[in-house]
């Protein structure tokens, strides 16, 4: 399993480039209820979210933008996991184990889509949490914000999602196999 993991990890790391062209309309989607002034964007192997920040201005009157950035290879490294996870169960066809991996990626996706919502919100939170000191000119935070303080623990989350998708998958979607009465 772990050199099937390690095997996928390369491939995977090409292909989020392309998987954030996905999540980035996903979560400005999602966000749009809540703060449709975030700028949700793919580039790279990032999505960003980006907020004009109402209180702060330049000289010439334009807000200031904010931003964060999510490295969603940290946040989607759990895809390779549950591929490799539906590849090496046993006792199902080909056909079967594509049509489950199918399942359980739909059902990984919302997972990826709320760690960048959780990015978005932070940025839309620190739009009113963002002060300048006068004296140096700097931009600072006025206090904490729990957004940001959430996305560290939910990042490290994905190979329990991972694990409770494949089981959830296999046992609900599976043949069942057992003793035939006749």
């Amino acid at each position: 399993m772990l050199v099937g993991f390690l095997a996928l990890l390369w491939p995977w790391g090409r292909v989020v480039p392309l998987y954030n062209h996905l999540l980035a309309p996903a979560t400005r989607l999602v966000m749009l209820p809540f703060d449709h002034q975030v700028e949700i964007y793919a580039e790279a192997d990032t999505v960003k979210m980006v907020r004009r920040i109402d209180n702060i201005k330049n000289p010439s009157g334009e807000h200031y933008p904010y931003g964060l950035s999510l490295e969603t290879m940290r946040v989607t490294v759990d895809l390779p996991f549950l591929v490799v996870l539906f590849l090496a169960t046993p006792g199902l066809a080909w056909r079967r184990k594509a049509l489950l991996l199918g399942v359980g990626l739909g059902c990984l996706f919302p997972t990826h889509v709320a760690s960048c919502w959780l990015n978005a919100m932070a940025a839309s939170f620190q739009n009113g949490n963002l002060t300048v000191d006068l004296a140096t000119g700097k931009i600072g935070s006025i206090g904490p914000n729990p957004w940001y303080a959430l996305i560290p623990h939910f990042q490290y989350l994905g190979a329990v999602f991972a694990l409770v998708i494949w089981a959830g998958v296999v046992n609900f979607f599976a043949e069942k196999r057992g003793p035939h009465v006749q």
